[in-house]
């Protein structure tokens, strides 16, 4: 069963947790999420797409819950082992490598905690994974102008055009040096707020 989901939107200051009932039970908890991830064009998480959605999916499916909608997805899991060759491609590494505080620590003894509804535990398990939240947020922003690979132009999806920078929807950005490729003379530009370089895929007429 999932014990809790820890969130965070673009903006807010601090991430929400939702927790299964005083039953153990995660059908409450799974339905609650179902609405709200249903409100967002974009879910970004590290390994989302290998475990946490997966895992969410087989809930939903036992609880005959509502099921989960087919959402774009960004994991930061895929995103630096497509783009660079770290050490580890592991959050906490990750986070620790940009100069943060990584993970909190935990063992498997809390989960046993929990299952016996020690109250203490759980409320430590809803802070470690506030925590994954927060590393994740500064993790993601971090890499993102390092990472040329996308699965999509996040200008495009969240502003409807590709006048904007594909890695931060920004539209502050300037021409930096045209490119020659195949198939035409293409503009290359670069965003003034994330940094990031790319190349238009239309031709200069």
């Amino acid at each position: 069963k999932i014990i809790c989901i820890s969130y965070m939107a673009e903006g807010w200051k601090k991430p929400k947790s939702l927790i299964w009932d005083s039953k153990q039970d995660d059908k409450k908890l799974l339905n609650e999420f179902v609405k709200i991830i249903n409100q967002y064009p974009i879910v970004i998480g590290q390994n989302g797409d290998s475990f946490d959605l997966k895992v969410m999916r087989g809930r939903t499916w036992a609880q005959a819950s509502n099921p989960l909608p087919d959402v774009i997805t960004l994991d930061t899991l895929k995103m630096s082992r497509q783009n660079m060759r770290l050490t580890s491609h592991k959050l906490d590494w990750k986070s620790r490598l940009i100069g943060r505080g990584g993970k909190m620590s935990t063992d498997f003894q809390l989960w046993i905690d929990v299952e016996k509804s020690n109250k203490k535990a759980l409320t430590h398990m809803v802070k470690y994974c506030e925590q994954d939240v927060l590393e994740l947020q500064a993790v993601f922003w971090s890499m993102l102008p390092y990472c040329n690979r996308l699965p999509l132009h996040l200008g495009a999806l969240i502003l409807g055009h590709q006048d904007s920078c594909p890695g931060c929807a920004s539209t502050n950005r300037i021409k930096n040096k045209t490119r020659q490729t195949r198939t035409g003379l293409r503009q290359q530009w670069h965003c003034k707020d994330c940094g990031r370089y790319w190349t238009d895929t239309r031709r200069i007429k």
